[in-house]
Order: structure tokens, then C-alpha cells, then sequence
């Protein structure tokens, strides 16, 4: 009997754990749209100031370990005039996190990884440019709206 309670409590440990770094993940999706609406970047170049932003969503969401949350943004061209980013158009944020067991008990059932995505409207004109963290590398996959 021991081990079944032991194996239930390590599953809702784990699992609490889980919905905890689904919601730290989903705050720092939210909080990454509101600086990339806000055009919250600094620095020369467009690039840098991407980099920046990213820079920016890691900082605010301190629960998430910096060096394994992959971080995209993506200006989108609503109305295909060729210029992404302007005021009113969306701009996509998407963050991928690794999910983990604490216990180690649940990790065949608690493995891959968290993302989520959150889609805004320009409140300013981007600065800033698509694209993605380098460190973990997003990938080949670019969230989509």
C-alpha cells in the first residue's frame, strides 16, 4: 500500500509543479505582448533591439531559468502593405520552456515542453525585428497566430 500512496503523492506534487510552470510560462507570454505592443525596446539596430525585448520578458518572469526559455516574436503585415509592426497590426510572442518532475517519479508522464503563444495589437510602431531567442535556439518551428 505504501507505494501507491507514495506514487499518488509524488504525482500531485509533480503535477502541481506542472501547473505552477504553465502559469509562470503563460505570464511571461503576456507580458512579452505588452512590451512588444508598447515598442519597450532599446538599442542601435533592429536586431539588438529584438534582442533587448527578449532581454526585457526574461527579466520580468524570474520563475524561468533564462538559459532554457526559447522566446519568438513575430511582427505580423495585417493588411499587406509590406510593413510589419505598425500601430494595429499583431504581433505574435511565443515562449517554450522544458516542463520537469520535481520528484523524479512522474518524469515519463511530465516530459517535453511547455509553450504558449500570445498575439497582440501594436500600440506604437515596432523598432524591432521578427525572430528568435539564440540561447536555447527556438528552432525551426516559428509560432504562428
Amino acid at each position: 500500500m505504501l507505494p501507491v500512496l507514495a506514487m499518488l503523492l509524488f504525482g500531485i506534487i509533480d503535477f502541481g509543479w506542472a501547473f505552477s510552470q504553465n502559469i509562470d510560462v503563460r505570464h511571461a507570454a503576456r507580458e512579452g505582448g505588452r512590451l512588444a505592443a508598447v515598442n519597450a525596446s532599446t538599442g542601435g539596430d533592429a536586431d539588438s533591439r529584438r534582442d533587448s525585448l527578449i532581454a526585457q520578458i526574461r527579466l520580468r518572469s524570474p520563475e524561468l531559468e533564462d538559459d532554457q526559455t526559447a522566446v519568438y516574436i513575430s511582427l505580423r503585415d495585417d493588411d499587406n502593405d509590406a510593413n510589419a509592426g505598425e500601430r494595429g497590426e499583431t504581433v505574435v510572442v511565443c515562449i517554450r520552456y522544458p516542463l520537469r518532475s520535481i520528484s523524479g517519479a512522474t518524469t515519463t508522464l511530465l516530459s517535453g515542453d511547455l509553450s504558449t503563444k500570445t498575439v497582440m495589437r501594436m500600440e506604437q510602431v515596432a523598432t524591432f525585428s521578427s525572430g528568435g531567442s539564440t540561447n536555447p535556439a527556438w528552432g525551426t518551428n516559428p509560432c504562428e497566430p
